[in-house]
């Protein structure tokens, strides 16, 4: 995330609340790059910031937005789940989700806190295009039809 974004009210729109344990589809928050990716243990992972919040950090969260109209995103960022795809389970570059892109994640009760224990990305499905000279062949020949 970048250090000058901010965050207001009418953002929190855009926010699913977790209030139990359970697997949902969720939404990413950004896009995933390289930039996202941890290192910092054996288990090398890209953080996914989701646009989900526990019902608990709502209630801090609009206590603190009440008195201004904007925040620094990093004031409130910890107060959002996020979830890990982890470089072992196969992801690469081209697999990582993009901002509004919805995703299945799975909450465990942790020491009595909700946190984000799986992530599973959707599968991309390409659409067909429209493919004129056979949509010209099947008008051929309903017209064939109809003129008989």
């Amino acid at each position: 995330m970048r250090n000058n974004a901010v965050f207001h009210k009418d953002l929190l729109r855009n926010y699913q609340v977790l209030d139990r344990p359970g697997t949902f589809i969720v939404t990413v928050a950004m896009d995933i790059t390289e930039d996202n990716l941890y290192l910092k243990d054996d288990y090398p992972r890209y953080l996914i910031p989701l646009r989900v919040i526990r019902g608990d950090d709502l209630l801090k969260l609009v206590s603190i937005l009440n008195g201004y109209s904007t925040i620094p995103f990093a004031v409130v960022s910890k107060y959002f789940l996020t979830g890990a795809l982890f470089v072992d389970d196969g992801i690469d570059e081209t697999d990582l989700p993009i901002k509004g892109e919805r995703v299945i994640a799975t909450f465990e009760d942790k020491d009595n806190k909700l946190l984000c224990t799986h992530l599973k990305l959707i599968d991309r499905i390409d659409l067909d295009y429209v493919n004129i000279d056979a949509m010209d062949e099947f008008y051929n020949s309903v017209k064939k039809f109809l003129d008989e």
